[in-house]
């Protein structure tokens, strides 16, 4: 979100990765890594509005999403050890304080909180193929250990490829099982 609010592109060897939202039915982040190799998707779950050739963001209960709003509510989840804590006051005692100064800041952790991620991550690995096990492109659904799965696929994919299986505005594409 910070990337896309300042809207500075970064120069020459700065260059990690390329970031890119698509906004249609489905809105979701794009970040390919690795010429390619690597494209990772996540839901985007804001609306994004162009204002005189200015990015506007918000959620989708309305609230504004500013450089204000985005580093209050990044404080809220980077602070030692407020996640992780067992007292549910010490969550508390954050989020009361960034409602002070900003109102919104609880509805949009919340609304974040209980957003769908939808991550999907094109992988093309030569590294660890493995035939069925391991294929040299693949789809990897869901990121923890306890629920992640593989999809194959027979060949490599771009960008805009990877957009078209994951555009419920596009055809559906179908699976099988392997020979």
């Amino acid at each position: 979100m910070k990337a896309f609010l300042v809207q500075q592109p970064p120069l020459g060897s700065d260059v990690a990765a390329s970031l890119s939202i698509f906004i249609a039915t489905m809105s979701r982040l794009f970040c390919e890594v690795s010429e390619g190799r690597k494209i990772y998707s996540i839901s985007f779950p804001f609306t994004v509005r162009v204002d005189n050739g200015e990015l506007n963001f918000s959620s989708r209960s309305g609230i504004l999403i500013d450089s204000q709003m985005s580093s209050l509510v990044l404080s809220l989840v980077n602070t030692d050890g407020v996640l992780d804590a067992t007292d549910p006051y010490v969550f508390i005692d954050p989020v009361l304080t960034a409602m002070d100064i900003n109102q919104g800041a609880w509805s949009l952790l919340r609304e974040l909180m209980l957003a769908e991620d939808g991550y999907v991550r094109y992988d093309w690995d030569t590294v660890r193929v493995n035939g069925h096990l391991h294929p040299e492109h693949h789809l990897d659904l869901c990121y923890s250990n306890a629920s992640t799965f593989k999809v194959g696929l027979p060949r490599q994919l771009t960008r805009a490829d990877f957009l078209t299986i994951l555009d419920v505005d596009t055809n559906c594409h179908y699976l099988h099982p392997s020979v």
